[in-house]
């Protein structure tokens, strides 16, 4: 028999399940952790540049002077912002300077082709640091050099530090993509028909742009001829209250249901329950209700 994989249609009210009919995914490495689309593939094609470090220090920069990126990863999602953040934490609250820095810190904001060219400027930011001043008001020092995301393109964002003399300390690059949020998570299932004894796999897909919060706790349903019920002997236990996340177009989390020897045959669903935030700022979420159709038959 040819197997099919029921996916889920997001359905947004409490509740809600739609599902329809997809060819079905291969066992072998189900849950292994991978894409389900891979929104940074433009950016792949593009020349490197020489990126920030990573420890929040600045090599040529005093200590507990930090420099921080204002987003996660090289995909935004929505109207939020881009750009570094510049700060100093003294060892002591109060008000304190930072050693002498004599910086001239220029950020660029650039939209650019799929070759990496620029076809116009976002945004120039350029300030003179002289010392990061921490006080009860700004208890950080912090000092932005921040940009509108922009429409959904490809982006290219700098950053260069250069002393008094002119002479150049470091220039930072990264390519961004802005996204527009889209919601499109799915539910799939290692198969459609089990018997008795058999493990179920479900596997949380997401080929939106928007983050998926959701925890370990998962429910599976029987179809008893006008409405959906809670399947008879399906009890998961207690699970870790825990919040997981995934992120846009990943594939990762796995949940499992083996079927007990007694459990009637019939038309089943697997029911996960998520929420998406707005944008990668993790704004204002969305309920979500995920579930995939499968069958159990009769052993034989």
């Amino acid at each position: 028999m040819r197997k099919i994989m029921a996916m889920l249609v997001v359905g947004l009210a409490a509740g809600s399940v739609l599902t329809t009919i997809a060819p079905a995914t291969a066992s072998a490495g189900f849950c292994t952790e991978g894409t389900a689309h891979d929104y940074a593939k433009p950016l792949k094609r593009l020349a490197e540049l020489r990126a920030a470090p990573v420890t929040e220090r600045l090599p040529f920069g005093p200590a507990r002077v930090f420099f921080n990126h204002s987003s996660s990863g090289p995909l935004v999602v929505g109207d939020g912002e881009v750009g570094y953040t510049l700060s100093y934490s003294p060892y002591f609250p109060g008000h304190h300077l930072s050693p002498p820095l004599n910086w001239i810190v220029e950020a660029r904001y650039m939209r650019v082709d799929q070759r990496g060219k620029t076809t116009r400027a976002m945004g120039h930011i350029m300030r003179r640091i002289n010392r990061l001043r921490a006080d009860e008001d700004k208890p950080s020092g912090r000092v932005d050099f921040l940009f509108k995301a922009g429409k959904p393109s490809l982006y290219r964002l700098e950053i260069t530090f250069t002393d008094l003399s002119g002479k150049r300390l470091a220039r930072y690059g990264e390519y961004l993509r802005v996204l527009k949020p889209k919601l499109d998570a799915r539910l799939a299932l290692n198969g459609a028909a089990f018997r008795p004894g058999e493990r179920v796999t479900a596997r949380l897909d997401n080929y939106g742009t928007t983050t998926l919060s959701f925890g370990l706790s998962r429910s599976v349903e029987y179809f008893g001829g006008t409405a959906w019920i809670e399947a008879p002997n399906s009890a998961q236990g207690p699970t870790a209250a825990i919040g997981l996340g995934l992120g846009p177009g990943a594939s990762a989390q796995c949940w499992n249901f083996t079927i007990p020897p007694d459990e009637p045959p019939g038309q089943y669903r697997f029911v996960v329950r998520a929420d998406s935030s707005s944008d990668s700022r993790q704004g204002e979420a969305k309920s979500l209700t995920l579930g995939s159709e499968f069958q159990i038959v009769p052993p034989g």
